[in-house]
């Protein structure tokens, strides 16, 4: 008997959250846990409606993110695993609210799934990026969708695995079985010491099912997001290099019209039958509020760090503000990239001595990207990777 819960974590996505929590409650989940951190929006008036009539639960973490010194979020997934085990539930699966597990037939709910595929301790789904939005606040399915294979991959994991920590896309144990919705053998990318990415040219993982990322909805909601920074304190978000390009998917997946029509019909019934069209409008200002603030902050004294980060990010947003600030930003001033290496690599340094190696690996390579020959950069992503690796 299977028992499976969603673990995820949730910082000013009410205008989003309606959407994700009716999917995967439609694809069988028993129960979805959400922890809110650092909120502004209305998230937990949506939230508050919603528990009341289904398996929700959520909980008001903004102790646990200032504890952490950059990790938070493996941090909070564990201390979800232990709540999920002692609740008695077999599985969970650690999704953001911008990801959508998604069956090949649209059809398939997740104990069905369990129930025809072979035993595992991680069960690995492949992103599939969406690469098809219709404008602001679209929705995420349509009958011929254009996505994207990413190498990174998410996983369900068999909380009655022998393991000791889970890491944010896998749990990593010498010893684990991990699976492909094919039931094939994973093999991991060769520079992937935490099992997050698959061989992008692995044909045998299979896409039976697999995780829709939606990183950019529409160039607005795309800016709007860019401003709310990380996790680990970075003022503009450094996980983003440039919006998609509209015909760089590799894959469509298509969806019966009977059965699109259907899901969006329950969708719209989920809606009104809890109240929620007033709380999502109320939501969608808040993210457009938001990207009227990005505009303001981008203009402001951003450190050098912050403006390489933010170049990258607005490679192909066609917004006419946008491409105004672009120009003005970084072609009619030059940007001083020894400062910015120089501020990179003291910043890595400091997550370094906190403990934070993961954190340092990551800020130490976009210094790379910018010195891709600097000896000292190098030498101590060696370091990292290796301390890692232990």
């Amino acid at each position: 008997m299977y028992k499976v819960k969603i673990a995820a974590i949730a910082k000013d996505e009410s205008a989003y959250l309606s959407e994700w929590i009716f999917h995967h409650l439609k694809f069988g989940f028993d129960e979805i846990e959400i922890y809110i951190n650092n909120t502004q929006d209305n998230s937990l008036v949506l939230l508050d409606k919603l528990v009341k009539n289904y398996p929700i639960k959520f909980k008001v973490v903004d102790s646990l993110f200032q504890k952490s010194k950059g990790d938070f979020q493996p941090r909070a997934y564990n201390k979800m695993v232990v709540d999920a085990k002692n609740e008695m539930f077999t599985h969970l699966f650690f999704l953001d609210i911008d990801e959508f597990w998604t069956p090949s037939d649209f059809e398939t709910g997740i104990h069905q799934y369990l129930e025809t595929h072979d035993e595992a301790d991680s069960y690995l789904f492949r992103w599939a990026m969406h690469y098809d939005d219709d404008g602001l606040f679209s929705v995420c399915f349509k009958e011929q969708l254009r996505l994207r294979k990413a190498p990174q991959i998410k996983h369900l994991l068999n909380l009655n695995s022998d393991f000791k920590r889970v890491g944010i896309h896998n749990t990593y144990q010498n010893d684990f079985n991990y699976r492909s919705p094919s039931n094939e053998l994973v093999i991991f990318d060769d520079n992937d010491k935490v099992r997050s990415k698959v061989d992008i040219n692995c044909t045998s993982f299979g896409m039976e099912a697999f995780v829709v990322h939606r990183a950019y909805r529409s160039q607005l909601e795309y800016v709007s997001l860019l401003s709310r920074g990380r996790p680990s304190g970075d003022k503009i978000k450094n996980n983003r290099f440039g919006y998609y390009l509209a015909n760089d998917f590799d894959f469509s997946f298509d969806i019966k019209p009977y059965k699109l029509a259907s899901y969006y019909s329950e969708y719209s019934i989920f809606m009104e039958e809890n109240n929620l069209l007033d709380i999502s409008l109320t939501a969608r200002g808040y993210i457009i509020n938001r990207y009227l603030n990005s505009l303001a902050t981008f203009d402001s004294e951003l450190s050098q760090v912050d403006l390489f980060v933010l170049k990258k990010a607005l490679i192909n947003v066609k917004i006419p503000e946008i491409i105004e600030l672009y120009d003005r930003l970084f072609y009619k001033s030059k940007s001083n990239l020894d400062k910015a290496v120089n501020e990179l690599r003291d910043m890595a340094i400091k997550f370094e001595l906190e403990g934070n190696v993961s954190i340092a690996l990551d800020v130490m390579q976009i210094a790379q990207k910018i010195r891709p020959r600097g000896p000292v950069i190098n030498k101590k992503i060696d370091q990292y990777k290796k301390s890692l690796e232990e």
